[in-house]
């Protein structure tokens, strides 16, 4: 073959290899026209280098065999004139994670209304059509809401009444051990605001309303008591265990006192040898069935049971303690106890 004709052929070839690699790389797509990341694999698969290989699709050695004179591959290096990799950097030129921005596409939460824009359920007017309760239903609904507390108020005033007369009642042991049982006895009526008057002497010791009495009774300290008048105090049952030391009491008067009841009744048998007269009228507490433990007082001579209103069929109940007591004198006012009017 001529030279000249082998030069011609190598600018032939040349060109080939010119278009062949324009070809190569106008089939690439542009870093604008790629999608985000989420579309296009990574740019680890597309690997321009391995996609184009000039040298290898087009082998001209292969295809014509030059002569042994001449030496294309050293004189011509089409690998080494055309550099496909060098010239496109996809990797480089596309960087997909700096043009997406994925956080600042998504809205915030805070861009929500707050709840506080929302009118709370007490702005509601209450309707107008419902006309408040007349004076006296409210009155009555006041009444009822207290009615639990002036209950609880009259149980702690009772107790503590209950727990006052119970202390005021006590056995004065301490006086007895240092003064003797009468002179207990006398103390402990006087503290009553009671009176009383010792056997043999015609001097009354009284107590005043302010507690104050004359000391002069404790020069009697071996004489016993004979008349004991506790009107309108607040003995009780318990308290009778000072006077139970007084066999020589003839005259015992407790008119109008409110803890004498059918229990205090009960214990006057400690009485039944020297008891004469005994005076319980006005006593608020006392029923029937008290009455019929007097039947004790054998020596009883004259009974006062003048209006005691817990007492039903005064006129039937007169008659059995006049039955029970043969040689008392029983006085009974402020009853109409006719036996006409009971039947």
């Amino acid at each position: 073959m001529s030279a000249p004709f082998m030069s011609l052929y190598r600018c032939y070839q040349r060109s080939a290899l010119l278009v062949v690699s324009r070809r190569s790389l106008s089939s690439v797509s542009p870093a604008s026209s790629v999608s985000p990341p989420s579309s296009v694999s990574p740019p680890s698969s597309v690997s321009p280098s391995s996609s184009v290989s000039p040298a290898s699709s087009v082998s001209p050695a292969s295809s014509v065999s030059p002569p042994s004179s001449v030496s294309p591959p050293s004189s011509v290096s089409p690998a080494s004139s055309v550099s496909p990799p060098s010239s496109v950097s996809p990797a480089s030129s596309v960087s997909p994670l700096s043009s997406v921005s994925p956080a600042s596409s998504v809205s915030p939460p805070s861009s929500e209304s707050p709840p506080s824009s929302v009118s709370p359920p007490s702005s509601e007017s209450p309707p107008s059509s419902v006309s408040p309760p007349p004076l006296h239903t409210r009155f009555l609904l006041y009444l009822t809401q207290c009615f639990y507390d002036v209950e609880m108020l009259q149980s702690w005033s009772f107790l503590q009444r209950w727990k006052w007369v119970q202390k005021r009642n006590t056995y004065y042991g301490y006086t007895e051990k240092n003064y003797g049982s009468n002179i207990a006895s006398a103390y402990y009526i006087l503290s009553l605001k009671g009176g009383f008057r010792f056997v043999g002497q015609s001097e009354w010791f009284i107590a005043d309303r302010r507690s104050k009495f004359n000391w002069a009774f404790l020069d009697h300290q071996n004489t016993p008591l004979e008349e004991v008048n506790m009107n309108y105090t607040d003995i009780n049952y318990r308290g009778l265990d000072n006077l139970e030391v007084q066999k020589s009491l003839r005259t015992l008067s407790l008119r109008g006192c409110p803890e004498v009841n059918d229990w205090f009744l009960a214990r006057l048998h400690m009485f039944e040898d020297s008891l004469e007269e005994l005076d319980i009228s006005h006593c608020p507490r006392i029923t029937t069935c008290g009455l019929a433990a007097l039947r004790n007082l054998k020596g009883l001579k004259r009974l006062d049971v003048s209006s005691l209103h817990g007492i039903s069929s005064p006129g039937m109940v007169i008659i059995l303690l006049e039955e029970m007591l043969p040689r008392c004198n029983v006085t009974a006012n402020g009853y109409e106890h006719t036996l006409r009017e009971e039947s």
